[in-house]
Parts: C-alpha cells; structure tokens; sequence
C-alpha cells in the first residue's frame, strides 16, 4: 500500500510538473486587477512569493487551494495610500467547515484615486475627479485527503466580480463597468517536508465571459496569469 502511494504521488507531482511546463501567462491588454497590488504584511515581505502557503486568510488572493488548509476562522485587512495618492483597502475572511475539510472565504480589495486634475482639449482646467477599481471575490477550497480522496491534494477556486468607476465629467462616468473572471488552484504535499503550488489568475478567456464591459459598450480582457512555487517545509 505504502509503494503504491507513493508511485501515485509521483505521477500527481509530475503533472503538476508538466502544467508547469506547459502554462505560460496569457496578458489580455485592459482592466487592471487591483489584487496585483499585493496582499498582506507576510506575502508583501516575501515578494508576493506565496502561491506554494495556505496558512492564513490572504490565501484567497493568491491560491484559493490553501482554504483546503484552514481548520480555523481567518481574518485580514490591510489600508495604506500609496504614493499618498491612491487609497488602497483589503479585506478577508474564511470560514472552514465542521469537520475541517473544507473552507469558504470572502475577500473584497479597493483602490482608488481622488482629486484627479482634468483638462478639456484646450488644456484648462475643467475641474477634479475620481476612480476607482474594485473586486469581490467568493472562494472555496477543499482537503482531498480529509474527504478520503488522494492524500495531501488541495483544490480550489475562486469566482470574482469586478467593478470600475468614476466621476468629474461624463466622459469619466461613461468608463464605469463591471465583470466577471474566475481564480483556480492546486497545492499538493508529494512528501512530508515539500509543497508545490499552482494558481491560475483571471482563468477565463475573453471567450468565455472574462471581460469587463463598460457602460459605453467596450468590452476590455482582464490579465491572466499562471504562478507557480515549491514550499520546503
């Protein structure tokens, strides 16, 4: 039984390999993700370098698979204006299941700029205005070992809503818009001392409805990303 878990988790590991291998970032030029920011005082200090943790409520920003890890309430939040310029404000929460195989989570984060200087076509001061981007995001992950499922494999995903806008002109408010885009995610233990993770940022393709659509009627593609990281525990 021993030699025959071990073989499967070589060929879960060397999947996951060959995902990584294969995945390579696909940038759809339009919305900005206010999550590229970054999320919380110990991914910041680790170069947002935490694909590969599933320890605390900032795992929904960066793997949704790490709620498969949390048997217990998580809280984080997080303000700061940078550049004193742009309002920044996170916010999350998970909230495992009963027996601690699974976990929901929630998580909204904010930014925006205010008094922005706007100019007409003759270059005079017409007035100020704002903007903001904004994304809530709906998460779930699960403990495949917990379920009696292949041991040491966690899986999630997370579905997010966009939204975007501003005043100070009309030109300004017609930019508002919303959307759609979803998070997924594996962490998998192929030993007792290693970890390997793997995100998929804003998955859906402009195909499948991951677009923001502006009131004017432009539909703009949302950044994707595949991350990847090894954790030695």
């Amino acid at each position: 039984m021993r030699s025959l878990s071990l073989k499967l988790n070589k060929v879960i590991l060397a999947a996951i390999i060959f995902c990584l291998l294969i995945a390579a970032p696909v940038f759809a030029v339009g919305a900005i993700d206010p999550t590229y920011i970054g999320v919380g005082a110990r991914p910041l200090g680790m170069g947002k370098a935490y694909v590969a943790y599933g320890e605390g409520a900032e795992t929904i920003f960066f793997n949704p698979a790490g709620l498969g890890n949390v048997k217990t309430v998580k809280l984080t939040s997080m303000y700061t204006s940078l550049l004193s310029d742009v309002n920044y404000l996170v916010l999350g929460g998970i909230y495992p299941s009963p027996d601690g195989s699974s976990a929901f989570g929630i998580g909204l984060v904010s930014s925006g700029v205010a008094d922005i200087d706007l100019y007409d076509s003759s270059g005079n001061l017409t007035g100020t205005g704002s903007w903001n981007n904004n994304v809530l995001m709906l998460s779930y992950g699960t403990d495949f070992g917990a379920l009696g499922g292949i041991e040491g494999l966690r899986v999630g995903g997370a579905l997010k809503y966009y939204s975007s806008g501003g005043s100070g002109s009309p030109s300004v408010e017609a930019g508002a818009g919303s959307g759609f885009d979803l998070d997924v995610g594996v962490l998998f233990n192929p030993t007792s001392w290693a970890t390997v993770g793997i995100a998929v940022q804003n998955a859906l393709p402009f195909s499948a409805g991951g677009v923001i659509t502006r009131d004017t009627g432009i539909q703009e593609g949302i950044s994707s990303s595949t991350k990847a990281g090894l954790r030695l525990n």
